[in-house]
């Protein structure tokens, strides 16, 4: 008798746990408007986690690790940081560049470039370390890949990096500049604010006291949200085979990235519009449309380049500039489902115009190819890839598009050293 109750019991929660899924599987299509796949709840589970691992690496959202620099705008704080490759000098480096430069049997390849190319630079060092290393240029010799730039870096910042850098002995044998996303969307923002569009990104925020500070109760709800999307994550996680708790999971999920948006939105906010000059600069700009900031700051992106190249000839060595690829230039990429909806918002007024601005910047690489510069774009490599990339609605890459990209930029390296005759 108590073992049909058993079997009775056991029947009847397996019932109810099918019902549930049954349920759950239905009330995910309603939610979602797609079928449930476990395949692709593992993928966006992935996604999710680069993309909360990617937002504390580059810090954008805490100016905890920022601190101002009286030359290039803001550096990290080495004090504070704890990342194992960061350097005395506030930039990321597999060890200390002055040091490196000093050595006759080392080669030192920099990356420049804003965000972007700082997570490839963490993703992407090893792919480039094993390719360069094949170079016949590079045969014989240690490689140290650095930074000179980081996180919400735009020009004329690089240039400023890279010029500070080699004035105080430090050498290079290349420089790769990837950027073009920051130099639009940056000046517009500042724009936005009051703010002279050349200056930094999010200028007022890294001055810790000064005018529009973010507050600590701004910042407390970033980071609050961010931490309940991992939490959920991890709570979840041994459930993971369960249609219910992947459906609760990704409606909880959906609900913390919303407030994420918003929390991130309210923490750049400028509502003072009292700024003092040192933050402000001059005011010539202010009554600029964003098609017309747009342009300046595309002016700008050329002609750091155009210094970068003539920096690079003067202190002998190679210079390859490569535009980021972005999921808002058109054509550019087929996005899967998770970028649908969770890497891709065209209709927010920070991306709206990004479509547009792509091509001045594709036109700004054909005109800096034609003065001989190696400048290159990349927003076609992921045009045949219909694997998730991009982690956010912004423009970072997880390490599945970094290794793709780190192939793309070694390839048309060697090709531009076969047709100078570098190499062989």
């Amino acid at each position: 008798m108590l073992y049909k109750k058993i079997l009775y019991t056991m029947g009847l929660l397996l019932a109810i746990y099918l019902a549930a899924e049954a349920l759950s599987f239905g009330a995910y299509y309603i939610a979602e408007e797609k079928l449930f796949s476990f395949a692709d709840m593992a993928a966006r589970r992935m996604t999710v986690l680069a993309s909360l691992k990617s937002s504390e690496e580059t810090k954008e959202t805490s100016p905890q690790g920022t601190v101002p620099h009286p030359y290039l705008g803001f550096v990290y704080d080495p004090t504070v940081e704890k990342n194992p490759l960061m350097t005395p000098y506030g930039f990321l480096a597999e060890r200390d560049p002055i040091v490196a430069s000093k050595e006759a049997d080392t080669a030192i390849v920099a990356i420049t470039g804003g965000s972007t190319a700082e997570q490839f630079f963490g993703s992407a060092h090893g792919v480039l370390h094993s390719s360069l290393e094949k170079m016949p240029q590079f045969q014989g010799k240690k490689i140290d890949i650095i930074m000179l730039g980081r996180g919400m870096y735009h020009q004329p910042q690089l240039v400023t990096s890279v010029a500070y850098y080699l004035m105080q002995g430090g050498r290079l044998d290349m420089l790769i500049n990837l950027d073009g996303f920051n130099e639009i969307t940056g000046p517009t923002e500042e724009q936005a604010d009051g703010i002279y569009p050349a200056y930094p990104f999010a200028w007022a925020e890294i001055f810790s006291g000064q005018a529009n500070a973010p507050s600590p109760s701004k910042l407390a709800d970033v980071l609050m949200w961010k931490h309940l999307r991992l939490l959920a994550l991890d709570v979840f996680a041994p459930w993971n085979f369960s249609i219910t708790a992947s459906t609760v999971w990704s409606r909880i999920d959906h609900y913390c990235d919303e407030k994420t948006v918003l929390a991130e939105g309210a923490l750049y906010s400028n509502d003072n519009k009292k700024l003092p000059y040192f933050i402000t600069g001059p005011d010539t700009l202010n009554h600029l449309s964003t098609k017309e900031t747009v342009a300046f700051g595309v002016q700008l992106w050329e002609q750091g380049s155009i210094q970068l190249n003539a920096i690079a000839k003067a202190y002998h060595f190679d210079y390859f500039h490569f535009l980021q690829p972005n999921q808002y230039a058109a054509g550019s990429k087929p996005l899967s489902d998770e970028e649908k909806q969770h890497a891709y918002e065209p209709q927010n007024p920070r991306y709206s115009y990004i479509t547009d601005a792509y091509p001045l910047l594709e036109a700004g690489v054909e005109r800096l190819r034609a003065r001989g510069e190696a400048a290159y774009s990349l927003t076609g490599i992921f045009k045949n890839e219909p694997r998730t990339v991009y982690l956010d609605v912004c423009c970072h890459i997880n390490p599945v598009g970094n290794e793709i990209m780190a192939n793309a930029i070694v390839q048309q390296i060697t090709a531009d050293y076969v047709r100078r005759g570098v190499a062989h």
